[in-house]
């Protein structure tokens, strides 16, 4: 018997190790992930299986109703928080961005379908947001795609013509920024409305820094009348629901990251700062949360959105919020 079971644990052992490497291999293929070497690979093998540990203990307490949000094993999963936190240097043209044309995780988590989804206010059903878009992982201009998601949303409200405008633009010649590093709504701001904005068509995203191109010939001349931060939660809500997308900062956990589903009210951070721009909100299972744009592309999230917990200033969402109302200059 004792054989027995010793064997029987070796069969085990040796069936779960070889359920990890199929998983392993599918996950490098989905994520079309390549390493200099076998020992980089068994590094970013090691924290890609604490991940895989890690997400499948926390959607088991969401299938239970203890979690509100899943998990997934994402492109994040072989990496730790700190190699995303921005340097100087930034390493920007490191990874470039990707299409999303591969599958992605689904989350089991569900709530009660049959609860109002009370005060719902969602932009996207205006046909005034711009699809998902791709930063790439090392390109920390969070304040370009933030900004711009407003900028394309507000405008589109009044026009009535929706744009997909360069973020580009603002990291290579707004001298208000710095490339690639750090930057700020509010500059952003100020820089189109004096300068105008060129279509990402025209002036493509390279997720680095590179020479200004920008040609005023074929800008959108964009009048920003004003632009202004808001105060608290309860402004913030007045100003999506009246006005249009705000944009907003987040200080971001490594839970962040595998983010898959559900309203987020996990664990925060002051480590790596992430910008997004908020384009509705609502209520689902009792919790009211802000649905936000994030710029990580379609296979993050909620195919690229994600709900945040709203009313308790979670992860520091009301601290950086800034709207500016948008016209087309006539």
């Amino acid at each position: 018997m004792k054989t027995f079971l010793v064997l029987a644990t070796v069969i085990l052992a040796a069936s779960a190790a070889h359920f990890l490497d199929e998983e392993w291999n599918v996950w490098k293929s989905n994520y079309e992930k390549k390493y200099v070497n076998s020992k980089e690979e068994a590094i970013r093998r090691q924290i890609w299986e604490e991940t895989w540990q890690k997400v499948q203990k926390h959607n088991s307490l969401a299938e239970k109703g203890l979690k509100n949000y899943t998990l997934a094993v994402n492109m994040f999963a072989d990496m730790r928080v700190q190699e995303l936190i921005p340097m100087k240097t930034c390493n920007a043209k490191r990874i470039q961005s990707k299409t999303d044309t591969k599958p992605t995780s689904t989350s089991n988590y569900t709530c009660d379908s049959k609860k109002k989804n009370e005060d719902l206010v969602d932009w996207r059903t205006s046909g005034c947001v711009s699809p998902v878009k791709n930063s790439g992982l090392f390109c920390q201009a969070w304040w370009a795609f933030g900004m711009v998601g407003v900028l394309e949303s507000r405008y589109c409200i009044k026009q009535k013509r929706l744009f997909k405008f360069s973020e580009q633009q603002l990291i290579d010649c707004n001298d208000g920024n710095d490339g690639c590093c750090s930057g700020t709504f509010e500059s952003n701001f100020k820089y189109v409305s004096e300068n105008g904005i060129m279509v990402s068509k025209k002036y493509g995203y390279i997720a680095g820094q590179s020479e200004c191109h920008y040609d005023p010939k074929k800008a959108v001349t964009v009048k920003v009348s004003k632009y202004y931060t808001l105060l608290g939660e309860d402004s913030i809500a007045n100003a999506v629901t009246e006005d249009g997308p705000v944009a907003v900062t987040m200080g971001v956990s490594p839970e962040f990251l595998l983010y898959n589903g559900g309203v987020f009210d996990g664990q925060c951070s002051q480590g790596l700062t992430l910008g997004m721009t908020i384009v509705g909100l609502g209520s689902a299972c009792g919790t009211d949360y802000w649905l936000l744009k994030n710029n990580w592309g379609k296979l993050w999230g909620e195919s690229g959105y994600v709900r945040v917990k709203r009313n308790e200033n979670q992860c520091g969402i009301a601290n950086n919020a800034v709207a500016g109302d948008v016209a087309a200059s006539k």
